[in-house]
């Protein structure tokens, strides 16, 4: 099989992660508040309206694709999404500061300040944060988050590349492990023709209507067809059809994104992935909001009752109209007096009668926050910082065990995200070392460095062999 072949055959493997897209789409709505997934009952436009007895037959994962509780939307909670943007706001705030232990700390000094100019606001950098941040977004509902490397007019940039949009190599256990991968993107012809600055290729697109969509796949492998130290590896341009591509691609060559060490070039991926719940035997990983979804479906249950009871549960008041005089009936219908004129030989209790409402029972109410409990628990966001006060705490001891346990999953999720941020910017640097030569100007203990891409370009300055490490407190 020819190198060509090897990488159709690998983007025709697009249908394969048909059921991870749908789950991680379903996933994605229900904590931006659509339950259209969850049927019915739950805002969904679904037609299956199955007996309590055939439902308790279902199976756990039977009953979250298809529920039938009906359930008002009005005043409808969504502690899922609470969750995770506190989680977000708690692990994600900044740009991290780089830091380089194993060189000079004039060239470290110098290699942060130009990562923070690089990757900080246009126009001087290709503006990174946000796409940082929704890579953790994506790992943290999705399980697993893609931020990665483009090139932009010829010079390396940090973007997020959505994990419904990758495919990867499934040949590996561990996804850090994956020999190639595919990003697929879906842009107007007009886009692309003026994207490419290669007559040959660009020109593909110029016989389409302006906004003809087209989706393209971007193809990087770290093996080609050499197999040794001085491989290139590959990089492919490839036309989408279906779930698959054209066999014949745009653009064939050598992977773009290499290290250069030790005399020779090391081709990588341009993608790090961050991955939450990675179990054996499972193929693909398990985002935070799974596990959360049946406690959040047992809170709408509840807020279910609880709102029937207040609205349609209120107090009744009973009335006999012919006990009242005509003029007392009519200031009682419209609340304008509680002083009434009864009939002769009619009693009060026999004019109007007063029935106190449905009371919310206590096990809704402690089967509700047990759930909360357990939902937050999971989230691993401590309660406080939403502004909720968890029952049943007496003691100081309590709430400092809260907070211990609650830095558990934080914790977790920052050092992922500080190991992304390693990684990503060690490929940025290396990459950066390589093909850039814009101006730039960096200042270092007040004095300013002017670089250009004449005479002294500023990735002659850039150390590939430096390792960057990000503190787990910046994140």
């Amino acid at each position: 099989m020819t190198n060509k072949e090897l990488i159709f055959e690998r983007v025709r493997q697009d249908y394969q992660f048909r059921e991870y897209r749908t789950r991680t789409h379903k996933y994605r709505k229900i904590v931006a508040g659509d339950l259209s997934d969850l049927g019915e009952g739950y805002g969904g436009h679904g037609n299956d309206v199955t007996s309590g007895r055939e439902r308790n037959r279902r199976s756990l994962n039977d009953t979250f694709d298809e529920i039938v509780v009906s359930i008002d939307e009005i005043g409808r909670t969504n502690l899922i999404g609470r969750e995770l943007r506190t989680l977000l706001l708690q692990t994600n705030f900044v740009n991290p500061q780089l830091n380089f232990p194993d060189v000079d700390p004039n060239e470290a000094a110098f290699m942060s300040e130009y990562w923070q100019i690089r990757t900080g606001p246009r126009p001087r950098g290709c503006y990174a944060l946000p796409h940082l941040q929704m890579a953790q977004l994506d790992y943290m509902v999705s399980g697993i988050g893609f931020v990665g490397l483009t090139m932009a007019k010829g010079y390396p940039c940090i973007t997020h590349f959505d994990s419904l949009d990758v495919i990867w190599d499934q040949s590996t256990k561990i996804v850090s492990d994956i020999q190639w991968v595919a990003v697929s993107e879906r842009r107007t012809a007009s886009y692309w023709a003026s994207a490419f600055p290669n007559k040959d290729l660009g020109k593909w697109f110029t016989d389409l209507n302006d906004d003809d969509l087209v989706r393209l796949w971007f193809y990087y492998d770290t093996s080609g067809d050499k197999y040794g130290a001085e491989d290139e590896g590959t990089f492919a341009i490839l036309v989408g059809e279906g779930e698959g591509c054209h066999d014949d691609p745009l653009h064939i060559g050598p992977n773009p994104f290499y290290y250069e060490a030790d005399g020779y070039k090391a081709p990588y991926l341009p993608v790090e992935p961050m991955v939450w719940g990675q179990w054996p035997s499972v193929r693909y990983a398990e985002g935070l909001a799974r596990p959360m979804l049946a406690h959040q479906m047992a809170i709408w249950q509840c807020d279910r009752l609880m709102r029937e009871a207040v609205t349609d549960g209120r107090d009744i008041t009973a009335y006999d109209p012919d006990a009242m005089e005509d003029e007392s009936l009519e200031k009682f219908l419209d609340g304008e007096s509680s002083l009434l004129e009864l009939k002769t030989g009619r009693t009060l209790q026999e004019a109007i009668q007063r029935f106190p409402g449905v009371n919310v029972a206590d096990s809704v109410v402690m089967w509700r926050e047990q759930n909360e409990r357990a939902l937050t628990g999971m989230s691993g966001v401590n309660p406080f910082a939403n502004g909720v006060k968890p029952s049943g705490l007496d003691f100081a001891r309590d709430t400092q065990a809260i907070m211990d346990s609650s830095g558990v999953v934080a914790g977790k999720v920052a050092q992922d995200v500080a190991r992304a941020y390693e990684n990503i910017a060690w490929k940025f640097l290396s990459t950066s070392a390589i093909y850039d030569d814009r101006p730039i100007l960096i200042r270092l203990g007040g004095v300013p460095y002017e670089f250009d891409s004449d005479k002294l370009p500023v990735r002659a300055f850039l150390r590939t062999d430096a390792r960057p490490i990000v503190s787990e407190d910046d994140i």
